[in-house]
């Protein structure tokens, strides 16, 4: 009031009254759902003099109070868009009162959904992220973990578990990963590799090889690659997506020859991701020796073939000419052995053929040897062992058996314990009358790490014998029994002994199950049945490959067995179940 006296004290008068100006006919406003936006504009009046005023508005989401006084006064109106949701328009005017009059400025707010920003641009849906993440899943990945993801693109209550369950744990990119799989978005990814399988010959200089690894689909790589193999390093322990170029990386590895040893050895490259496990067989071959290598393969086959022959022989005298016939056609290859052996043949195959004058010359050859010290090599000791063994056969003389016990005997308590003179003294009759001596023996070389078919046959016979000497199913007992099923040496009344001993074992082996259920299949025992339920029950076995077991069970009514099974295992369809309730369990 006091600038208006003033003016027209000065003679100023003004007979028309400025129009005001405004430097937009219309305010429009954008602002995403939940966040708030402010745009200005410029008051004047038609005069270019000073105007003074104030501006008011009557929606609740606008804020517009501004006290002005100028010639040109920028004015500011705020929008909130907490309440309100994406696609709602607000409408309405700006009051401005001045000293020039008043002027309604129309306005026009638009809510917008809300939205990140990546490198291209804004992301304004679900939809357009997973775009992003197909293009360039690293991105997505950042975006993913921003902290207001969750918020503007994920609208069900499942989504969001989802989301914060993977992201809780994960890694950032299998948590992507799994929730665009879980999601429905996109398929797992999967790898394949060029080479299953790899051969080598290795020789003096160091050998590399490639891997082509190609993916099925675009997503997180993330392919942990290893090997136990000392002699394979890898030029990358990980497979990751900056390392394949159109879904496919090349794996490079290396072959040390210099930590190759002579002979054949199958390594293994493996390939795991979330989804899948690939496994390369790597053979690799060192030349060198080949020929030795072939003829120690070619003894140990001979052996063997001789062990299981005589074996046979043992427990069944009737097989005499059998085991004739494949000492008669494997004479060179025997005589080749040791040095001696042709020999100690031709004397071994008189005694299985009774020509006196053919047991004579080999007694006449070797009377006289003399005995090798006691910690002499084992070779040498087992030679003359041998040798003196076929002489005490030619001869017959329980005296001559007698004295070569003692020999054998002296041999075995001073450094040479060893199977073959347990079997010679086996032989020779100096076990018998003693099975729990024998016993005790076998024991011995057992836990001493030695390994024959021998000792499972002796074994074998002892509790046959002796069915009190079963007092335990540890790897030895079980060994033998394998054996005895094998060579149809098991009897019921073993079987049960067997299945007694076996319901109170805490953990279920996969040879003892076996051995249970051949039992089972040679005598359809109840008692081989029931341990058998028991140990799965005890040990949780629920694979469908059981189910078989649990349904004889039900079949010969072992109740108290099935029953304890079904509240214990977790119920899983199968093709067996229906007929194992469809039975009445009394």
């Amino acid at each position: 009031m006091r600038e208006k006296v003033m003016s027209l004290a000065q003679g100023r008068f003004t007979y028309e009254q400025p129009e005001i100006v405004c430097s937009t006919d219309c305010l429009r406003l954008e602002v995403v759902e939940g966040g708030e936006a402010a745009s200005s504009f410029v008051v004047s009046n038609s005069a270019g003099t000073k105007i003074k005023g104030f501006g008011a508005v009557d929606h609740f989401n606008l804020e517009f109070l501004p006290v002005f006084d100028g010639k040109e006064n920028e004015i500011t109106a705020k929008v909130y868009a907490a309440n309100k949701k994406a696609g709602e328009v607000m409408t309405g005017d700006l009051c401005i009162v001045t000293d020039c009059g008043e002027y309604m400025l129309p306005y026009e707010v638009r809510v917008l959904p809300r939205c990140l920003r990546s490198s291209d641009g804004e992301i304004h849906s679900y939809e357009e992220f997973v775009e992003l993440a197909r293009e360039n899943f690293d991105e997505a990945v950042t975006i993913f973990y921003h902290d207001k993801f969750k918020e503007i693109y994920l609208k069900e209550w499942g989504e969001k578990r989802l989301y914060q369950n993977l992201t809780l744990k994960n890694p950032k990119k299998q948590a992507l990963e799994e929730f665009l799989v879980a999601h429905g978005d996109k398929k797992p990814v999967r790898f394949a590799a060029n080479k299953r399988q790899i051969s080598f010959e290795v020789r003096d200089e160091d050998i590399e090889g490639e891997i082509l690894i190609a993916l099925d689909s675009w997503g997180m790589a993330g392919i942990r690659v290893s090997t136990k193999s000392s002699y394979i390093s890898l030029e990358k322990n990980s497979l990751r997506n900056k390392d394949f170029l159109q879904n496919q990386a090349v794996l490079v590895f290396h072959i040390q020859a210099s930590e190759v040893p002579e002979g054949i050895h199958r390594c293994v490259i493996c390939l795991e991701n979330v989804y899948q496990k690939l496994e390369i067989k790597v053979r690799l071959h060192r030349v060198q020796g080949r020929k030795e290598r072939a003829k120690r393969r070619g003894l140990d086959k001979l052996t063997g073939m001789l062990a299981k022959y005589h074996i046979q022989y043992m427990m069944n005298s009737s097989l005499k000419e059998v085991w004739l016939r494949v000492l008669v056609e494997n004479r060179e290859s025997i005589g080749s052995l040791s040095k001696g052996s042709d020999v100690l043949l031709e004397g071994y195959l008189a005694v299985l053929t009774g020509e006196e004058r053919k047991m004579a010359a080999f007694v006449n050859a070797v009377t006289g040897m003399p005995a090798p010290a006691l910690g002499n090599s084992m070779d040498k000791i087992f030679c003359y062992l041998t040798t003196m063994y076929i002489r005490c056969l030619a001869l017959g003389s329980h005296e001559e058996k007698n004295e070569l016990c003692r020999k054998i005997r002296e041999y075995y308590d001073n450094g040479c314990h060893h199977w073959r003179l347990l079997v010679m003294l086996e032989r020779l009759g100096y076990f018998e009358g003693s099975p729990q001596v024998l016993m005790e023996e076998l024991d011995l070389l057992w836990s001493e790490g030695a390994a024959s078919p021998y000792l499972h046959f002796y074994r074998m016979l002892l509790l046959l014998q002796e069915p009190e000497l079963l007092k335990k199913l540890d790897s030895s007992t079980i060994g033998a029994l394998r054996f005895g099923l094998k060579h149809d040496l098991i009897t019921e009344d073993l079987t049960i002994a067997v299945s007694f001993l076996a319901a109170r074992q805490k953990k279920c082996t996969p040879a003892l199950l076996s051995v249970l259920q051949d039992c089972y299949e040679v005598y359809a025992s109840e008692d081989a049945l029931q341990s058998i339920c028991a140990l799965l029950i005890r040990t949780e076995k629920q694979e469908s490959k059981y189910f078989k077991w649990f349904r004889r069970g039900v079949e010969r009514r072992l109740n108290i067995i099935c029953t304890q099974w079904i509240n214990r295992v977790m119920m899983k369809p199968c093709r067996w179940w229906q007929p194992i309730f469809s039975m009445r369990i009394i």
